[in-house]
């Protein structure tokens, strides 16, 4: 089974069941999950924020802590827009599931915050 290429950031890659923890973000089948713009929100959820990396395609599911986004909608290979599930507060990893059942995590990705 290849392990596709490594690149710079935060994050761990799941294979075929097999958890691959890493440093950096991981690329498999050139998707990566770089960041979370903004890279927090209401615990309320709601929040719309966009997914940034490469090689997104239709078809994706995207889970904040195991909680499924409400909305998905993929922009472009490089953007994808979701509105968050509620959570709570604290820092959540941010699950991206493509047709094949091949997961890019981005642990700690987006924060839940209490609104004032």
């Amino acid at each position: 089974m290849p392990l596709g290429s490594w690149r710079r950031g935060r994050g761990v890659l799941v294979w075929g069941g097999l958890l691959l923890a890493c440093a950096a973000a991981c690329t498999q089948a050139g998707t990566r999950l770089d960041r979370v713009d903004p890279p927090f929100g209401s615990v309320g959820g709601n929040d719309d924020v966009v997914l940034i990396g490469t090689g997104f395609v239709g078809g994706v599911r995207v889970q904040f802590s195991k909680r499924a986004a409400k909305s998905v909608i993929v922009e472009s290979p490089e953007r994808i827009r979701v509105k968050t599930p509620s959570g709570p507060e604290g820092p959540a990893d941010v699950v991206l599931t493509d047709e094949s059942g091949r997961t890019v995590v981005l642990q700690a990705g987006f924060r839940y915050r209490k609104e004032p």
